[in-house]
C-alpha cells in the first residue's frame, strides 16, 4: 500500500500538471493534504485526517496510526466501531483520486518564492480563550473560588496549546488538553497559540489575553445594631464597619448590601455581614437583634369578690413591647384595658406592624369564680333547705358561716342569706335568697273616700306578690292582684270597710302578712298637696339622699306613705321608688296623693390609672379613666400642697399631660344625668433624668484582651432608684465580657423610662502567642509581601557561638533577609501574637 499510496501523489502531481515548490524555507515546513473531489480519503494517517477541509457530511476514513474506520458527522470525527473489520481493498477507488500539495512554512506562507502549490499556504488559527471566572479569592471557604479553568477554543483536534502567562512565560509544554486550572498568587495575564502537532516551534498568532485578579484577603467586618433590642413593629439600622477601600459590604439572606441596613424584624434575629469584592468574601460576623415579643400582663389573674368592699375587683391589662397601633381580642385600641368579664376568658392583643400585618401576644386568661346557684326547698322540721351548687373543685360559704352545701333554716321569719363559690381564696360574687317570711304591707292612706285611690304595698318578696281583698260585710278574703304595688279605686256607694293581706309566692307560699283594713268615708275632699324634689329631676346616683317636700296642706296635717307626718322627708333609697303624700286632718276625708317617683341609677367613680407612674424631666404620661360610660372630668393639684383645691386638667380620655412636678389627680363621671363620687388619687411623681454614668477607671475607656480571655467592666454613678443596663442585655453594675472581635460595651442609666445617653467602654481582643523555637535550622527566607517598614524588624544577621540567646520583637512582623541563619548549637526565639491598644489608635 505505501507504494500506491507514492505512485498516486506522482500521479496526482501530473494529472494536475502542478510542480512541488522548488524552494522549502525553513526547518519548520510541512505539507498539507487537501482533498479536492468528491471521495472519500480512506486510508490515512490521524494528521492527514484532521487536515482534510470541505469534508462531505458521512465520509469515512481508515486511521492508519489507530487502526480504526471514523466518520464525519458534519462537525467532528466520530468512530465507526463495526467498520473496523472491513478490508482496505474494498474501500479504494484510486481513479478518482486528486491532491494538490503545498508546502507550509513557519511563517504560515507558502513556502518558496512565491509559486507554486495550489490555492496558497494555510495558516494555524490562534484560539479563543475563556475562563471560569476571572477574578479569584485568597479567602478560603464560603464558595469563594480560589483558582480558575482556563479553556482554550479553536485549536483543530491535532494541534496543541502552548499556554503561556505574564511576560510570554510559557505555562508547560504544548499539549493537546484545551483546559488549563491556575491559582497565580497574584494578578496575572494569560494567553495561548495553537501549536502544530509535528513541530513545536510551528505556532499560530497569541489568543486574546485574560487577566486574572487576585483578590487579597478579605478581614471580617465589625457589626453592630442599633438599637439591639426593640420592640415588634419598630426598625433597627444593622452597621458594619472594617471592609478595606473597593470592598463593599454583603448582608446574608437579602438583607441587603452597605454598611447601614435598615430592617424591621419580627423575632429575634441573626444577622451576618461579610467584607466582598467582586466574587470573593471574608469570614462573616454575626450579631443579634433582640425583638421583643408582645407581652399582656395583668393586675391580677382573677376577678374575686372583696368582702369588706363587698365589690368585685377590676382587672387591667397591658400591653408592652409593642409601639404602634394595638387591637384587643374584644375590640378596645389603648395600651391598657380594664376589665370585668362575667365568667373566665382568655385576652389578648396584637401590635401592627409594617406592611399592614400584625404580631400577636402572649394569651392572658382571667379566672372568674361562677357565683353558686342556690335552691330552695321545704324541710321537714317546718324550716327551709338552701342548697348552693359551684363548679367543681370550688368550697362553698354561707352568710351563716357555714361550709355545707346545704344548710336548714327557719321559714317564719323574713332573713336574707347568701353564698359564696371559694377557689384558691378567691371569692365570688354572692347569690342571695330571701326566706319567703310573711311580707309586710302598707296603704297609701289610713282612710279613703269614695272615688279616691288606694295604694298598697307589699315589701320582704322576692317572688310574686298575692293580693286577697274582704268587704266586711263579706266573711272570707278572695284574690284580687299579683301587682305590687296594688292600686283600687274605691267605688261609690260602699259603705263598709275593705280590708287586705297579701302573701308571698317563691318556690313555696309564705304565710300571710299583716292585715290592714281602711275604713270608707264621707265628706269634702281636701285639695293635694305639691311635692317638690332635691336634686331636680329626681335622679340620684346609687347611695345619694334625694329630699322630698310637701306643701299645700294649709289647715291640715302632711302625710307621708312612708308613715311620717312632718312637710320634708330625706331619703336614701336603693332602687326606683314612688312617694305618696297627701293632706289629712285626722278625720273626715284625706286628698288625693301627691306622686313623686325617684329614680336611683349606678353611677361608680371611675377608676384611674397611668402608663407611667413616674415621668422624666419633659415628658408626657397618659391618664386613663375606666369603668365609665359617660364623660370623665380630671382634676389636679401639686403633691407638695395638698391644701390647695383640685384645678379641672381636662375631659378628655385619656388625658395627654406634661408633668413638670409631682401632681395628684382624679376624677369623676358624668353620666345617666348625675356625677360620680370622685376617684381614688392617682399621683404621678416627677424624676429627674439620671446622671451619666462612669467606668471605675476613669482614665481608660478600653481593656486588651487575648481570645478566651475574660474581662470584668464596672459602671457607677447612677442614682438611687435608677438600674444599669448594657447593651448586653445585662442589668448588672459590673458585667464579665470574653468577647471574640473587637467590641464596644455601653453602659447607662435607666429610671422608669429615663434612659441615660451611656459610657463607652473598647475591648480588643489580641490573637495567640505563637512561639517558634528551633536550634541550628536555616531561617533565611524572603516574603511575598513586605510589611509597612515602621512596623518591621530587619533580621540579617548571623546568630553565632553557643549559648547566644537573640530575642526579636516587633509590632507587626519580623522580615528575615537572605544570609539570616541560626548556628548550629545557638538558640533562636521569635513570638508573634499579643496586642497593644495605646489611647490614641482608638477608634
Amino acid at each position: 500500500m505505501k507504494t500506491k499510496l507514492f505512485f498516486l501523489l506522482i500521479i496526482c502531481s501530473q494529472v494536475l500538471g502542478q510542480q512541488l515548490p522548488s524552494k522549502i524555507s525553513g526547518a519548520n515546513s510541512y505539507f498539507k493534504l487537501e482533498e479536492t473531489k468528491n471521495h472519500e480519503l480512506n486510508r490515512m494517517t490521524t494528521f492527514k485526517r484532521f487536515s482534510l477541509s470541505n469534508i462531505k457530511n458521512g465520509y469515512e476514513v481508515f486511521d492508519t496510526e489507530l487502526n480504526k474506520f471514523f466518520f464525519w458527522n458534519g462537525k467532528d470525527w466520530v468512530l465507526t466501531q463495526s467498520k473496523s473489520e472491513l478490508k482496505l481493498s474494498e474501500r479504494l477507488d484510486e481513479s478518482d483520486l486528486q491532491f494538490s500539495i503545498a508546502a507550509i512554512c513557519a511563517d504560515n506562507n507558502v513556502c518558496g518564492d512565491g509559486g507554486g502549490g495550489s490555492g496558497g499556504g494555510n495558516t494555524l488559527f490562534p484560539p479563543n480563550i475563556t475562563a471560569t471566572n476571572v477574578f479569584i479569592c485568597s479567602n478560603v471557604g464560603g464558595g469563594n473560588p480560589t483558582n480558575t479553568t482556563l479553556t482554550a477554543n479553536g485549536c483543530r483536534a491535532a494541534e496543541k496549546v502552548q499556554w503561556y502567562f505574564g511576560a510570554d512565560i510559557p505555562l508547560g509544554s504544548p499539549t493537546l488538553i484545551r483546559t488549563k486550572t491556575v491559582n497565580p498568587s497574584n494578578t496575572t495575564t494569560y494567553f495561548a497559540t495553537c501549536v502544530s502537532p509535528y513541530n513545536f516551534n510551528f505556532e499560530s498568532n497569541r489568543s486574546n489575553k485574560i487577566t486574572i485578579s487576585k483578590i487579597e484577603t478579605l478581614p471580617t467586618p465589625i457589626a453592630s445594631a442599633f438599637p439591639p433590642i426593640i420592640n415588634a413593629g419598630n426598625y433597627v439600622t444593622l452597621n458594619a464597619q472594617g471592609c478595606p477601600i473597593g470592598s463593599n459590604y454583603s448582608w446574608a439572606n437579602g438583607v441587603g448590601v452597605g454598611d447601614n441596613v435598615v430592617k424591621n424584624p419580627l423575632e429575634t434575629t441573626t444577622y451576618s455581614v461579610a467584607c466582598k469584592k467582586e466574587v470573593c468574601k471574608g469570614n462573616s460576623a454575626n450579631l443579634v437583634v433582640t425583638v421583643l415579643q408582645p407581652l399582656v400582663t395583668a393586675s391580677s389573674d382573677s376577678i374575686c369578690y372583696d368582702l369588706g368592699t363587698q365589690t368585685s375587683n377590676s382587672v387591667t391589662l397591658t400591653l408592652s413591647n409593642c409601639s404602634s397601633s394595638i387591637i384587643w381580642s374584644n375590640g378596645e385600641t389603648t395600651q391598657s384595658i380594664n376589665i370585668e368579664p362575667s365568667e373566665s376568658a382568655i385576652y389578648y392583643a396584637s401590635c401592627a406592624i409594617p406592611g399592614g400585618n400584625y404580631v400577636y401576644s402572649n394569651l392572658k386568661s382571667i379566672h372568674v369564680s361562677k357565683s353558686p346557684i342556690i335552691q330552695k326547698n321545704v324541710g321537714t322540721n317546718n324550716d327551709f333547705v338552701l342548697t348552693a351548687a359551684c363548679q367543681s373543685g370550688y368550697s362553698v360559704l354561707w352568710s351563716t358561716s357555714e361550709t355545707t352545701p346545704s344548710i336548714s333554716v327557719p321559714d317564719n321569719i323574713f332573713v336574707e342569706y347568701f353564698a359564696f363559690c371559694i377557689f384558691n381564696n378567691c371569692f365570688s360574687k354572692p347569690t342571695k335568697i330571701k326566706i319567703n317570711a310573711a311580707p309586710v304591707i302598707s296603704a297609701s292612706k289610713p282612710v279613703v273616700c269614695y272615688g279616691q285611690n288606694l295604694t298598697l304595698t307589699a315589701t320582704g318578696c322576692t317572688g310574686t306578690v298575692f293580693w286577697y281583698r274582704k268587704d266586711n260585710n263579706i266573711s272570707g278574703y278572695s284574690f284580687v292582684s299579683s301587682s305590687n304595688p296594688y292600686s283600687s279605686t274605691i267605688p261609690l256607694g260602699f259603705v263598709s270597710a275593705y280590708s287586705y293581706k297579701a302573701t308571698c309566692i317563691d318556690v313555696t307560699a309564705s304565710p300571710y302578712s299583716n292585715e290592714i283594713t281602711i275604713p270608707i268615708q264621707s265628706g269634702t275632699i281636701p285639695p293635694s298637696p305639691t311635692i317638690s324634689i332635691s336634686p331636680i329631676g329626681g335622679i340620684i346616683n346609687l347611695g345619694k339622699n334625694v329630699t322630698l317636700s310637701s306643701s299645700g296642706c294649709t289647715g291640715n296635717t302632711t302625710f307621708w306613705s312612708t308613715g311620717e307626718n312632718i312637710k320634708q322627708i330625706t331619703k336614701t333609697p336603693d332602687i326606683t321608688t314612688t312617694y305618696y303624700s297627701y293632706c289629712y286632718a285626722g278625720s273626715g276625708c284625706p286628698s288625693n296623693s301627691a306622686i313623686k317617683t325617684v329614680t336611683v341609677v349606678n353611677v361608680p367613680p371611675p377608676v384611674v390609672s397611668s402608663v407611667n407612674n413616674k415621668v422624666c424631666s419633659g415628658q408626657n404620661t397618659d391618664l386613663l379613666a375606666t369603668g365609665c360610660n359617660g364623660t370623665v372630668q380630671w382634676y389636679f393639684k401639686p403633691q407638695n400642697n395638698p391644701s390647695s383645691p383640685f384645678i379641672l386638667a381636662g375631659s378628655t380620655n385619656p388625658l395627654n399631660i406634661p408633668i413638670s412636678e409631682s401632681y395628684i389627680f382624679k376624677s369623676e363621671c358624668h353620666d345617666l344625668g348625675v356625677i360620680s363620687d370622685f376617684s381614688d388619687d392617682l399621683i404621678i411623681e416627677f424624676s429627674p433624668n439620671p446622671v451619666v454614668i462612669n467606668l471605675t477607671d476613669s482614665e481608660l475607656s478600653y481593656a486588651a484582651i487575648f481570645i478566651n480571655e475574660s474581662v470584668e467592666l464596672q459602671a457607677s454613678g447612677c442614682q438611687s432608684g435608677d438600674t444599669y443596663l448594657w447593651n448586653t442585655n445585662e442589668t448588672t453594675s459590673s458585667i464579665v465580657v470574653s468577647p471574640l472581635i473587637e467590641t464596644t460595651y455601653i453602659a447607662k442609666c435607666v429610671n422608669n423610662s429615663c434612659i441615660t445617653n451611656g459610657k463607652d467602654y473598647f475591648v480588643k481582643v489580641c490573637p495567640d502567642v505563637q512561639s517558634f523555637f528551633s536550634p541550628g535550622n536555616n531561617f533565611g527566607s524572603t516574603p511575598s509581601s513586605q510589611p509597612s517598614p515602621s512596623k518591621v524588624i530587619l533580621a540579617n544577621n548571623t546568630i553565632k557561638n553557643i549559648g547566644t540567646k537573640v530575642e526579636y520583637q516587633a509590632s507587626e512582623s519580623l522580615l528575615f533577609q537572605p544570609g539570616f541563619q541560626v548556628d548550629s548549637g545557638s538558640i533562636f526565639l521569635a513570638q508573634i501574637g499579643g496586642c497593644k491598644v495605646p489611647s490614641d489608635t482608638l477608634p
